[in-house]
């Protein structure tokens, strides 16, 4: 007994790109009927809102919450900030903390900055554009070191957040 096996030329139900195309054709109804549900849902809440403005129901209270808040604001800000000695020592505690990071930061691009001219400088370019490339990156870079070193100058003359203010202490 011989058995034949025979390549089949056309497309059967089980091959990759049926089921391909199946998926596609399944996701692009699901697509647009997504999409139907949204413009309906788009188009009714339109619709709501056209009634409540003729009807007058709505009312914007924006603009008297926000002036409500601000006057709260202002009033907070315009009383004094009373802390006993623990928090007092924690606030002027982060305030050290904070500059000591910033100088830090403000050093540590600093050195980036001196490495980086040092090899401008060293470089040696073989063609004119490249040469007056070189020129306007060591411009660029000696301008943010003079930045750098005001902005060093200024974290030393940083006021601090808090004005802190030492009351009278109550004798009683």
């Amino acid at each position: 007994v011989k058995i034949a096996i025979v390549k089949l030329n056309y497309v059967t139900p089980t091959t990759k790109s049926y089921r391909y195309r199946a998926a596609n054709r399944a996701a692009a109804v699901a697509k647009a009927a997504e999409e139907r549900s949204i413009r309906s849902a788009l188009e009714t809440t339109k619709v709501l809102k056209q009634k409540d403005t003729i009807l007058g129901i709505t009312v914007d209270h924006s603009a008297e919450k926000s002036m409500w808040t601000n006057s709260i604001v202002r009033d907070e800000l315009s009383r004094p900030l009373i802390v006993n000695d623990d928090e007092l020592h924690q606030i002027q505690y982060d305030e050290a903390k904070i500059k000591k990071r910033l100088f830090k930061y403000a050093h540590q691009q600093l050195d980036n900055v001196n490495k980086m001219i040092d090899e401008k400088e060293k470089r040696v370019c073989k063609t004119i554009q490249g040469e007056e490339i070189r020129v306007k990156q060591l411009e660029h870079l000696r301008s943010s070191k003079v930045k750098l070193l005001e902005n060093l100058a200024n974290i030393d003359k940083r006021a601090p957040y808090i004005d802190v203010r030492v009351a009278v202490q109550k004798i009683f």
